[in-house]
């Protein structure tokens, strides 16, 4: 279906599955109104948008400098049809303005920490408060058909019942309030009061709601800062576990599809699971190595072995058109971005051999040592790889690639070591030419 002459609303502004859900709002057509929700934005975000009209901007001249959302005004179609407002999760009203004509709302927005002093402040608050609001303020407008919200496979899977390899989860199950609370589950428990509060509302107002319940969302980042989901992959590469095994993954791209979907197909009803696959942490370690032939396995991974895990049902998913993306293949492309946004650092893995024996028989080594080379940006590394390889061919993606200042990494106390990194271009190389030797590249 084409969104030509459509209007729609999405919270959220530059969060990881919003940006995606624009993306592809553009490419079909629509006219997008995005609210940037100053109640979990940084403060300098907030102090920015207080001194601007509260009716929305058209264009980007005014966020032009913004690097919290340069990814959105370069969107194609974003010059002409994506607008920007101004709007607060705890503000009844604030998003009158933002919903005005839409004939769908997606609302995305919602604060995920890691950790929190105060989970009704934090988490309960925006979570449930900034649902109804914006709820509240569909109402308000005759246009509005269809509402569909963003919650999650937290106010699913979360009531105490054990999940062993016989189980199937499906839309049918609940999490319960009381276990999340009791486990100080302060994110579930947002989500399933959120959730539990907008089919109340819908219910008694007649409003036609669905809602998207996302397992871990990874794959490609647009945005320029790194989310919660795509951070447990990282994190995963540079050998630490920050989210227990099994992971219930789904690429970030089938997420953004589904909410339009939800939207355009006429006979979408009530919740849909959205997990491609329940994952084992033996599983994504195998595709980092299968990868990334330079990854090196730490030692508390070497004894993790496959062990079978309860299911997700995703047939409704599936009904609306959804066809996932392979597991393995959302790992890859969630490594490529990351590589490119500049989260995997370069150093040479002989480098980082040789500081380990440094470390041991240097006298006056102590505490920490930070092994980087060399921040390098993704324009470099092409450029090395088509003059060591002329029959590289750039794929179209990457032809309007520039090169971008970066941060730099202080590597001095390694060098106290006696540890001369070897050039970052000859790592690379070396890279090629091991992966040629080993069968993974074919010329």
């Amino acid at each position: 279906m084409s969104g030509e002459g459509k209007l729609v609303c999405v919270t959220g502004a530059s969060g990881y599955i919003a940006s995606w859900l624009v993306k592809l709002l553009l490419e079909r057509g629509y006219t997008v109104t995005l609210s940037l929700t100053s109640a979990f934005l940084y403060l300098d975000d907030f102090d920015f948008l207080s001194s601007m009209s509260p009716s929305f901007t058209s264009g980007f001249s005014s966020f032009t400098d913004d690097p919290k959302i340069k990814h959105l005004h370069e969107l194609d179609g974003a010059k002409e049809r994506l607008h920007l407002l101004k709007a607060n999760l705890l503000e009844e009203g604030s998003f009158d303005s933002a919903v005005d004509g839409c004939e769908g709302v997606f609302h995305t927005a919602s604060p995920v920490f890691v950790s929190t002093n105060d989970p009704q402040a934090d988490f309960i608050d925006p979570a449930v408060k900034g649902t109804l609001n914006v709820l509240s303020s569909c109402i308000k407008v005759q246009s509005v058909k269809r509402v569909v919200v963003t919650a999650s496979l937290a106010s699913i899977a979360f009531n105490g019942k054990p999940l062993t390899p016989d189980v199937v989860v499906d839309e049918t199950w609940f999490s319960d309030p009381a276990f999340c609370k009791e486990s100080k589950y302060w994110y579930h428990l947002s989500k399933t009061l959120a959730e539990e509060a907008a089919w109340r509302f819908a219910k008694e107002n007649g409003i036609d709601l669905i809602t998207l319940h996302p397992g871990l969302v990874i794959g490609p980042l647009l945005q320029s800062s790194l989310n919660f989901s795509v951070e447990v992959i990282l994190n995963l590469f540079n050998g630490a576990q920050s989210c227990p095994s099994p992971y219930r993954l789904v690429d970030v791209r089938d997420v953004a599809y589904a909410h339009i979907q939800a939207l355009e197909v006429p006979t979408a009803s009530g919740r849909y699971l959205l997990v491609g696959r329940v994952t084992q942490l033996s599983e994504i370690l195998k595709v980092l190595r299968q990868h990334c032939p330079t990854f090196t396995l730490r030692e508390k991974f070497k004894a993790v072995k496959y062990e079978p895990s309860f299911q997700v049902n995703n047939e409704r998913a599936m009904s609306l058109g959804i066809n996932f993306t392979p597991w393995d293949v959302s790992v890859q492309d969630t490594l490529e971005s990351l590589k490119e946004k500049g989260f995997l650092k370069l150093v040479d893995v002989r480098d980082v051999a040789y500081a380990h024996i440094q470390a041991l028989e240097v006298p006056t080594a102590s505490g920490r040592y930070l092994l980087v080379g060399r921040v390098t940006q993704l324009s470099e590394v092409l450029k090395v790889l088509h003059q060591h390889c002329p029959t590289f061919t750039l794929p179209e993606k990457f032809k309007a690639v520039k090169y971008e200042p970066s941060f730099q990494v202080n590597n001095e106390r390694a060098k106290s070591l006696g540890i001369n990194f070897t050039p970052w271009d000859v790592s690379v190389q070396d890279t090629v030419e091991s992966l040629k030797e080993k069968g993974f590249l074919k010329f």
